[in-house]
């Protein structure tokens, strides 16, 4: 079974694009191991629209490619942080110049993916995915579209209902914590106990994937929830 879904329906509709066939594309696999670097090669040698592969083991080489080739396409698999991904997103849009970006992991939070895509990456596959799977993805990253592994997909639609899915009471405790009120004076202010309050208060950091009013403000402000 594909363990990949497509988040538009578009997302496999490449080879039907008659225009967009026309197109030939470079691209760049970061990869520190070389033993893990070659069926990636290999995979993305076999799509009729790939002009030239790449590989670089470090950012410096990441640097020295982009900056010599500015491939469209790159290909962020396992080895590479998540520090090291946010590094080289950065390093890409210097360039000005749209890069479809596809990366492979083996441990990300749903808090983190939505950075990613925030951040721009088109495909965020797991160590379950197959190579039709990345052939997927790359294919929906060149069509406008994006691409994500089942699980992970799965995971972010959790959370968003989760974050959803506050009560009437807990959305007033929220915007009362966003005008900056503290335990004391959400009690007072909604004729409750401390102890409600703070019972409230631990329901929406679980919900928000939060541990501080800090981070529930940034996840309120983030997700546009009030």
């Amino acid at each position: 079974m594909n363990t990949m879904l497509p988040v538009k329906d578009t997302a496999l509709n490449y080879h039907n694009n008659d225009s967009t066939n026309q197109l030939t594309y470079s691209a760049l696999i970061v990869e520190k191991f070389l033993l893990l670097q070659r069926p990636l090669r290999k995979t993305l040698e076999e799509l009729p629209y790939i002009q030239s592969v790449l590989a670089a083991h470090t950012l410096t080489e990441v640097g020295e490619i982009v900056h010599h080739t500015q491939p469209e396409i790159v290909v962020l698999s396992t080895s590479v942080s998540f520090k090291e991904t946010l590094m080289i997103i950065e390093l890409l849009k210097q360039y000005g110049r749209r890069t479809n970006i596809i990366i492979i992991t083996d441990n990300v939070t749903p808090e983190a993916s939505r950075l990613l895509i925030k951040s721009g990456i088109q495909g965020i596959l797991d160590t379950s995915s197959t190579e039709q799977d990345l052939k997927n993805a790359i294919e929906a990253s060149v069509t406008g579209n994006i691409f994500h592994a089942r699980a992970i997909y799965n995971s972010l639609t959790v959370s968003s209902n989760n974050i959803g899915s506050l009560t009437a009471r807990e959305t007033q405790v929220l915007a009362l914590i966003l005008e900056g009120a503290d335990n004391y004076s959400i009690a007072k202010h909604l004729y409750v106990t401390i102890k409600t309050v703070e019972a409230h208060v631990t329901r929406i950091y679980s919900k928000l994937h939060v541990t501080s009013r800090a981070q529930a403000i940034l996840r309120t402000q983030e997700l546009c929830l009030l």
